[in-house]
């Protein structure tokens, strides 16, 4: 799968970070993160991969490679205020947040989608 370099560069806009700030941050080159913003680097390698979810604190790395990721900043309203938007905009929260639109367009009620997840919770101890 390729890179979405669009995907990190909205991520890294949304969050208001420099491309300075944001190599401090993952430890990933200002050079390569302009590269893989701009599809000049593809297929970037694993430790990369791992830099930039570590220091955008984001859990799953297909998060960079999937094609149905919504970023919260895309689907919030303008005047959303800042301290909500500080905490939607932690990298933890945003892999959760991206799904809560796909779940919404599948027409899940909010009910059932509670009783999956206990199920699941269950199974999983």
């Amino acid at each position: 799968m390729e890179f979405h370099g669009d995907r990190l560069r909205a991520l890294r806009e949304s969050l208001k970070w420099s491309m300075t700030h944001t190599e401090k941050v993952t430890g990933v080159k200002q050079s390569t993160i302009s590269e893989l913003e701009n599809g000049i680097i593809k297929y970037p390698r694993e430790s990369t991969i791992d830099k930039l979810c570590k220091g955008f604190k984001i859990k799953d790395k297909n998060f960079f490679f999937l094609d149905d990721v919504v970023l919260p900043a895309e689907i919030l309203p303008p005047d959303t205020p800042e301290d909500l938007l500080k905490f939607i905009m932690s990298g933890e929260n945003i892999p959760y947040i991206a799904l809560g639109k796909k779940i919404k367009e599948s027409g899940l009620p909010p009910e059932d989608l509670e009783q999956i997840l206990t199920i699941l919770a269950r199974n999983k101890k």
